[in-house]
């Protein structure tokens, strides 16, 4: 693809630019690269999906300035994957990362970061005798600012963000129809204030409130039925750990909903995030994961989704450097407006990690099932991949 050569391209010649300053010692440099190749049974991620081989590869460059109370950190990337019997599926991400942070007094630290994505994600579309492939463009921007303030021995935090969504016209192939855009272009904004303080040796006490709103011009609002709104979600929780890699992290608390449409009473959902890692015996440890909390940025009503999320794995070290895991998952995706079930999801997955220097080598076999309103499906994937952080 044309546009995806020009972006290695443009990272060849970052790294030569790079490259100079780097070997006298002025600008740190790394270089991230990974290759995976495998096979899924269904390539279009739904029902009736046909099986391929896939080849994955990821490339990214980062240059860091600066040390102690001032850091300047730049990431270039771009990742593809291609369906070698599916080319129309074929995908492609061009990202870029900027983070700079700087200690304004000897208990106060600023952060900044800027994201920015283009992406390109291949589809079927039904054009009534055959299937036809489509490209959908998306461009995403992000910023957000972090204020860390240490007072005694509690840590205070304060942080906004803003994100923009721009779907681009979608394209089907031999250009059937012209081009035309199937998503609305939304604004969201958000703002949080967080509050830790140690209880003992090896516990701490968290809270935290956090506003998000989602803007939607009146027009995209008529054309595509996207609903604005806000989020509002109050929490607080603890984290316990003994220093041996045994510990446990609780957040519970409620997440509030606001329509910025009539007819659309207030929600209230439940919110929770548990994370736990027990050490059962050295080099086998179980792990497990268990989140609930609703999305109004990217929502599959256009509204708001209620999301929730498991997972438990066991993994063991029988050797230095390998790793094995073994994990079942779940996920349920549902309206939080309608109160509808809009999918659920089961898995399974087995994974093998060698690690050698700057060099890793993995396999992973998985399974899945998933039920919804666009009909059950399942997927087995097999994969194979490399990387190498230089």
């Amino acid at each position: 693809m044309i546009i995806l050569n020009w972006g290695r391209i443009a990272c060849l010649v970052l790294a030569a630019t790079a490259a100079a300053p780097a070997a006298a010692g002025d600008l740190p440099v790394a270089l991230e690269s990974s290759f995976e190749a495998g096979w899924t049974s269904n390539a279009q991620d739904g029902p009736g999906g046909s099986g391929s081989a896939y080849v994955i590869d990821s490339h990214t460059l980062a240059l860091t300035a600066g040390e102690g109370d001032a850091m300047l950190r730049a990431a270039f990337g771009i990742e593809q994957t291609r369906y070698l019997s599916l080319p129309a599926l074929d995908d492609w991400l061009a990202r870029a990362r900027i983070e700079a942070g700087i200690g304004l007094g000897p208990d106060t630290r600023l952060r900044g970061r800027l994201d920015l994505f283009y992406e390109e994600q291949g589809n079927w579309a039904a054009t009534g005798l055959e299937m036809l492939g489509t490209r959908s463009p998306l461009f995403t921007g992000k910023a957000g600012l972090r204020l860390e303030h240490r007072a005694g021995q509690a840590l205070l935090g304060l942080s906004v963000g803003y994100e923009a969504r721009r779907p681009g016209e979608t394209r089907i192939e031999a250009d059937l129809v012209p081009p035309l855009r199937t998503a609305s272009h939304a604004d969201l904004f958000s703002a949080g204030l967080d509050l830790a303080h140690p209880l003992g040796r090896h516990a701490t006490l968290s809270g935290v409130v956090e506003w998000q709103a989602v803007v939607v011009e009146a027009a995209e609002q008529a054309l595509y039925g996207r609903v604005p709104g806000q989020l509002w979600r109050i929490a607080g929780g603890i984290e316990i750990g003994d220093g041996s890699g045994t510990a446990l992290a609780l957040r519970g608390g409620a997440d509030m909903l606001f329509a910025g449409l009539d007819g659309i009473a207030p929600i209230v959902l439940p919110y929770a995030r548990a994370e736990m890692s027990l050490v059962l015996v050295p080099g086998l440890t179980l792990r497990g994961s268990l989140s609930a909390e609703a999305d109004i940025g990217d929502p599959a009503d256009l509204y708001a989704d209620w999301r929730l999320r498991a997972r438990a794995g066991l993994m063991v070290n029988p050797l230095d450097g390998l790793s094995l895991e073994a994990a079942l998952s779940a996920q349920q995706r549902r309206s939080a407006a309608l109160d509808v079930t809009i999918e659920t999801e089961w898995g399974a997955s087995a994974e093998a990690v060698y690690r050698l220097g700057p060099l890793s080598l993995s396999g992973k076999l998985a399974y899945r099932r998933v039920e919804g309103l666009a009909g059950p499906y399942d997927e087995n994937r097999l994969g194979l991949r490399v990387a190498a952080n230089l």
